[in-house]
């Protein structure tokens, strides 16, 4: 575990008090919810939704492992986020010739080699 510095604890700060773009939410596969967002829920789920009609996305938002609302783009249901899951890991098996696992040390991106 590395110690954070005063400057990346400042860093971290500054980003936190930034909004959301949508350039940054076109990355993202799924984004959590926070009180630490200082917005409240409502709030945000109107800044995805608008988001997502604009760039033509779709989402679902579910309850994370954790407890917290969080939004899954592309797809609109949990048996659509699962089978969208399913078929990354079956890409990225055959990507690095690997047999019949259930789950790999390899991160799951079937888009570019690890």
């Amino acid at each position: 575990m590395k110690k954070l510095n005063k400057k990346q604890i400042k860093e971290i700060d500054w980003r936190l008090t930034q909004p959301i773009t949508s350039e940054e939410l076109d990355e993202e596969r799924a984004i959590a919810w926070g009180s630490y967002m200082g917005m409240m829920l409502g709030d945000f789920l109107k800044i995805i939704d608008n988001y997502c009609e604009d760039r033509g996305r779709k989402y679902f938002v579910a309850m994370n492992e954790w407890g917290s609302p969080t939004v899954h783009f592309d797809a609109e249901s949990n048996e659509e986020l699962q089978a969208q899951w399913k078929k990354e890991r079956e890409e990225i098996r055959k990507l690095h010739g690997l047999g019949d696992v259930e789950q790999t040390r390899l991160f799951a991106n079937p888009r570019k080699t690890n």
